[in-house]
């Protein structure tokens, strides 16, 4: 008890505190920012829009680090050095003139004096009451403050362990696809992206989209819906968009992520920032396949292929047609179907309103799931 209450005096306890408070006030202003930069860099390449979304994410992370710097030093206050010729001076006695003639008042009898008014108790002004309680609750977030961090912050690394633990169990469940033209068109798509590392391709029922689990060892997990029904050109188009997720090394990008999302969890500009930056992610591999490919109707077919099982990829076409068929076209509906991959699956009944988002032709803005 007295060990935890010396922790929770000590200066360093004072500093996180104060840091947790600036970081709540300051992480929405980079927030903001973090907007208005969005909104400036779209009509930039996919490359430099992720740069823009990677560099504001890292000015979060390292925002907390410099404001527990800046309130260290401001709480260290004036050097000894500097204070100590202040305090040598304020304890020499003021010098007298001996020679200075000295009066003094004659003193009045008591019964002379008039008696003294009782004292009135202070009025507290509103400027003083406010003052008053608002640091009182300004020292009490600092002490708490903390503490619900210590508290939350396991509890997220929790959820952190859990999700890796969990991708290494579809590892070790899915299917692996040693040989074949799945296997044949990876490791030919592995060869031209310049990827020196081995990728395995597995197949799984667990889920329901295309994705890369790993950073060593990177495996590509195929849901077994797909592997049947799609073409050979729109098999080839999923491996290599994600063969580029291996590539640019997207899953350690995304590790530190989530790293960075368990330790300032309770700062919602990090969440907002960090799905940015896993869209953008997006559209950059995106853009890759369009690159190698050259098909961007093919490539939003194939998306619509994913999006809706069993539904004919002529949606897509409807959802082009007054667009121009250029890869922004395919980048602007892979972001509407990107994220109802997952809610498809989920709402499986509700398919009308879902053939009604693909024949639109300017797709909401949705956010895309990562897959990666």
């Amino acid at each position: 008890m007295n060990a935890a209450l010396r922790l929770v005096d000590s200066p360093a306890w004072t500093i996180a505190g104060w840091s947790l408070l600036h970081y709540l006030w300051i992480g929405p202003v980079l927030g903001v920012a973090a907007w208005l930069l969005r909104r400036a860099v779209r009509p930039l390449s996919p490359q430099a829009r992720y740069a823009a979304a990677v560099a504001t994410f890292a000015a979060l992370a390292v925002a907390p680090p410099f404001i527990a710097w800046r309130v260290a030093t401001q709480q260290g206050g004036e050097s000894p050095a500097a204070v100590a010729p202040l305090a040598a001076a304020a304890e020499q006695p003021l010098p007298l003139d001996p020679t200075a003639p000295t009066r003094l008042a004659p003193a009045l009898p008591a019964s002379v004096l008039p008696p003294l008014p009782p004292a009135a108790p202070p009025v507290e002004t509103i400027d003083a009451f406010v003052a008053r309680h608002g640091t009182n609750a300004l020292s009490a977030a600092v002490r708490w403050a903390p503490a619900v961090w210590l508290v939350g912050m396991p509890l997220t690394f929790a959820f952190l362990a859990t999700g890796l633990f969990g991708a290494e169990r579809l590892r070790q469940r899915s299917s692996l696809l040693a040989d074949g033209p799945i296997a044949d068109a990876t490791r030919r798509w592995a060869e031209a992206l310049r990827i020196t590392r081995a990728v395995a391709v597995g197949v799984s029922d667990r889920v329901v989209a295309p994705l890369v689990i790993g950073i060593v060892r990177p495996m590509i997990v195929l849901p077994a819906a797909i592997v049947a029904r799609q073409s050979p050109e729109q098999m080839e188009m999923i491996l290599l968009h994600e063969l580029s997720h291996v590539r640019r090394a997207d899953n350690l990008v995304n590790l530190i992520q989530r790293v960075v999302e368990a330790v300032l969890f309770f700062q919602p500009a990090v969440w907002f920032v960090s799905r940015w930056v896993r869209l953008e992610r997006e559209h950059c591999c995106d853009n890759m396949v369009l690159s190698y490919t050259g098909d961007p109707q093919g490539y939003a077919e194939t998306l619509a292929s994913l999006a809706m099982p069993g539904i004919s990829p002529a949606y897509a076409a409807a959802a082009m047609a007054n667009m121009d068929r250029s890869a922004w076209a395919a980048d602007v509906l892979r972001e509407a179907l990107r994220g109802v991959v997952v809610q498809d699956r989920r709402k499986s009944s509700d398919r009308g309103d879902a053939r009604d988002r693909l024949g639109v032709a300017s797709p909401p803005d949705l956010e895309a799931e990562n897959a990666a």
